[in-house]
């Protein structure tokens, strides 16, 4: 629930940020920035789900000597869990396989919360330019900044 709530939180500020932008410019680009905010939500979303998130949180990991969780052999980016695979991973018993294991190991926190919370995350910091370029970039060009953003730049520095 705290997540759920936390990314809830995070995700209005798109809304927010929206009205903003649209009370700092010119009335015949209001449309043009709400455009931008909902083409960052949408487009960050299908690219941060198909490459953003295991580029970032995908492993494979492996523990070194002092316990800290690095990736296996050295790399600077994940290359597992393309497309939401293993979001849906289930034990014998049919819980839920998790992202963050507990004392005892088991896993307490479904990976698709932490994927939603950092989409939310990664949504937002997108949309900040929006207003800056607002009348003055094609929806095209703004289009190719937020699927760069979403799936490799974002990546590389939440990582």
């Amino acid at each position: 629930i705290w997540l759920i709530l936390c990314g809830a939180l995070v995700f209005f500020i798109n809304a927010g940020l929206a009205m903003y932008e649209a009370g700092s410019i010119r009335v015949k680009n209001t449309e043009n920035v709400m455009t931008l905010v909902a083409l960052n939500i949408c487009m960050g979303g299908l690219m941060w789900y198909i490459f953003g998130y295991a580029f970032a949180f995908g492993g494979p990991y492996e523990f070194d000597e002092h316990g800290q969780k690095t990736l296996k052999h050295g790399g600077f980016g994940g290359s597992e869990g393309f497309a939401g695979s293993g979001f849906l991973k289930e034990d014998a018993d049919g819980n839920m396989v998790g992202y963050k294991p507990d004392a005892d190991g088991n896993a307490t926190q479904a990976k698709m919360l932490q994927w939603f919370y950092r989409w939310c995350v990664c949504s937002i910091v997108a949309a900040f330019v929006s207003g800056g370029v607002s009348g003055r970039i094609t929806l095209y060009a703004y289009a190719i900044y937020s699927m760069l953003m979403s799936f490799f730049i974002w990546p590389l520095i939440a990582a």
